[in-house]
């Protein structure tokens, strides 16, 4: 019985904090105020019809990479 006692009130005081908090809830808005006006959408990347001039065939990245070598103690080769 000394048991049930504590868990009965722990569990009447939160009921009673849920509730006092659904009481006091308020809707209240997340900062975005959007503007009255409808404004244009503009594209912000070019497509490809877009494109001055066509992709080429074979691209390098040699010029980024770096040159394979011994590796030593990493063995990451």
């Amino acid at each position: 019985m000394a048991l049930h006692r504590p868990i009965t009130s722990g569990l009447f005081g939160l009921l009673a904090l849920s509730a006092f908090a659904l009481a006091h809830a308020q809707s209240h808005g997340m900062g975005l105020k959007p503007s009255a006006t409808v404004q244009q959408v503009l594209p912000l990347f070019a497509t490809d019809e877009e494109r001055a001039e066509p992709l080429p065939q074979r691209v390098s990245l040699k010029q980024w990479a770096i040159e394979p070598g011994n590796q030593k103690e990493v063995r990451a080769c």
